[in-house]
């Protein structure tokens, strides 16, 4: 019985759950608490007790920052206007993949037509080759 006592249970409930398809995620609001206070720490720096080379330095570094972050804003924002939302590399992955199912349906071709190379090259049997696939890219 003394354990039962001083065992306590704390039952949190999500404030959302996120559905994807290899699961669920639960969010809850001391997590969201958490990130946000990393987010908004900023060094306590006072800049009237600076020396001027770490002062420019400092400004430079926020200067930079801003110009970064709006820079990255306007990027995604134009990207997505143009509809330029795809994977850096996909048009090699699309190549690739183009390369794959032409070598499987190659394949497929020889098996289907039973296509075997000769044994003997002088035999008076007739060469069976397989139907010429062209190596030109489909764009």
């Amino acid at each position: 019985m003394n354990e039962e006592e001083n065992c306590s249970i704390e039952i949190r409930k999500p404030s959302k759950i996120l559905h994807f398809s290899d699961g669920t995620l639960e969010v809850f609001d001391d997590d969201q608490e958490q990130k946000d206070e990393i987010i908004n720490k900023k060094p306590d720096v006072n800049e009237k007790e600076l020396k001027w080379t770490s002062w420019l330095i400092h400004k430079a570094k926020r200067f930079g920052n801003v110009i970064s972050n709006g820079l990255d804003y306007s990027g995604e924002k134009v990207g997505d206007f143009f509809g330029l939302t795809s994977p850096k590399y996909a048009y090699e992955i699309a190549a690739f993949e183009r390369e794959q199912a032409r070598e499987s349906e190659r394949k497929k071709l020889e098996e289907e037509n039973n296509w075997q190379k000769p044994e003997k090259p002088n035999s008076n049997e007739p060469i069976i080759r397989p139907p010429e696939i062209s190596k030109e890219p489909v764009i």
